[in-house]
């Protein structure tokens, strides 16, 4: 195993790497102030479909006054990697890696207005690949703060296939200097890399070809007999789908209610771009963007019993739990009724006790949640 500097395309020995068990403005050139190590070790497993893995780690000198020059949407780009003039990856059973190169890119005010004042990171690829990727950001103790683990995810050459999260933590917590983010004014981000196969050719998948055509549906004007109003916008939709989902919607389409007699429905309890992505897992078991959209979502499934909705967006926010975000998540764990998500916030806050005490809005937290969470310090003394 080898270590690559990318910057120096100089060749030093790799003492040790751990692979762990463990989702615009266009800058014209990789930013010169960072420094990519990336280490391949390649693997032929004989269980699993894990072929390559790649350990990178990515340091941006001066952090602070580079991304205070920054706006949102703006981002800084690591170099390529590996590099161009760096050994080839083996080959592993005939398919070369040796083509594929990746980088980051990092939005220090966040990538859109709806992520303004977070980390945005982004993971790309050359080619067409599957894979699974994990973000960890350290402080400057080497400790793990942030570790965030995608989905297998097919990248692509275009931005539309990169991977990534919106919110990784907020840049008050970077910056403060109690919370030991930068050495020697350096951000440290990693990045584990899990490639799975080279996509040569697409076989066509009938439950991929059902969902589609099910999404299709939705918006149909000729075949669809309800429609959603929420904020003044429609949603057309169908009575049956949407019953044989939802016993809510069956008990309200089952009744003499007006909005039955006449097909239009008020949704009043549900933001109209909430609606869409609720009703798009209706019929395609699918949600865009749910990173951004868990919260909200999470909470119109409970209200209309889809189970399996709230299932998946709890999923996502135990995924991208963190110590920024993880006050606002017990509440709706515990609101919502969502066990396990409830269970690792509490652990999460319980593991960083000091900094979660003195965020204003533990001040909000009801009598109850505090009571949970001082039982659970009690059982973990015991």
């Amino acid at each position: 195993m080898s270590l690559y500097n990318l910057n120096r395309v100089e060749r030093v020995q790799c003492h040790s790497v751990s692979f762990g068990p463990e989702e615009f403005f266009v800058s014209s050139e990789p930013s010169k102030t960072v420094e990519i190590k990336d280490c391949c070790k390649v693997r032929n497993m004989a269980v699993g479909k894990v072929d390559a893995v790649l350990s990178l780690k990515w340091e941006i000198d001066n952090y602070l006054s580079v991304s205070r020059e920054k706006n949102v949407g703006d981002f800084l780009e690591s170099p390529k990697f590996p590099a161009d003039d760096a050994d080839a990856v083996e080959s592993v059973d005939g398919v070369s890696y040796n083509n594929i190169q990746w980088h980051m890119t990092l939005y220090p005010k966040g990538k859109t207005e709806e992520a303004n004042n977070h980390l945005s990171l982004l993971l790309h690829a050359n080619e067409e690949i599957r894979a699974v990727g994990t973000f960890i950001i350290y402080n400057s103790d080497g400790h793990k703060v942030f570790n965030y683990t995608m989905k297998e995810h097919v990248f692509g050459k275009t931005a539309d296939h990169a991977w990534g999260n919106a919110k990784c933590l907020s840049r008050d917590f970077i910056e403060s200097r109690a919370n030991r983010m930068l050495s020697n004014k350096k951000l440290t981000i990693a990045c584990e890399i899990k490639m799975m196969e080279i996509i040569k050719q697409k076989i066509e998948d009938p439950l991929q070809r059902l969902r589609e055509n099910y999404e299709a549906l939705i918006n149909d004007e000729k075949f669809s007999d309800v429609a959603l109003v929420s904020q003044g916008k429609t949603v057309r939709a169908h009575k049956c789908i949407l019953a044989k989902r939802s016993p809510v919607f069956a008990a309200m389409f089952d009744s003499e209610m007006r909005e039955t007699i006449e097909n239009t429905v008020e949704i009043t309890d549900v933001k109209y771009d909430i609606l869409v992505e609720m009703i798009r897992f209706v019929y395609a078991a699918k949600v865009n963007d749910i990173d951004a959209l868990a919260s909200e979502l999470a909470a119109a499934a409970d209200k209309y019993a889809l189970d399996g909705l709230k299932k998946y967006c709890e999923q996502t926010l135990v995924k991208n739990l963190s110590i920024d975000n993880v006050i606002g998540r017990l509440q709706l764990a515990d609101t919502h009724l969502m066990d396990k998500l409830k269970e690792k916030a509490i652990k999460l806050m319980i593991e960083n006790a000091s900094y979660i005490c003195s965020r204003p809005e533990f001040d909000l937290l009801s009598r109850n949640i505090v009571r949970e969470v001082f039982q659970s310090l009690a059982n973990k003394g015991n």
